[in-house]
């Protein structure tokens, strides 16, 4: 896994890239978070809401890996709360 420096400065599609090229659910939930952390800090206008949906997807996916089921519905929540995204139906999928 890269260093979290360079993690925190990646933009939020690098991390989404990153956490679908990675096989450790650990390394897939970890690039998963630091996207939703990057997005996190960008003004409201500046969010694409299908990439915040596809972040927590992967963060979803790492979560069941790892049977952290609790974790994987909530944030299949997260997911199905997002405005303005068209992939949000993904969550209940």
């Amino acid at each position: 896994m890269p260093p979290m420096k360079q993690l925190a400065d990646a933009l939020p599609e690098e991390h989404l890239r990153s956490a679908v090229r990675a096989k450790d659910p650990a390394r897939r939930l970890a690039h998963a978070e630091a996207g939703l952390t990057t997005l996190a800090r960008r003004d409201d206008d500046e969010i694409d809401p299908d990439i915040q949906v596809l972040l927590l997807r992967q963060a979803y996916l790492a979560h069941l890996e790892l049977r952290q089921l609790r974790q994987a519905a909530d944030t299949a929540e997260r997911m199905a709360e997002v405005e303005g995204s068209s992939l949000k139906a993904m969550a209940w999928a």
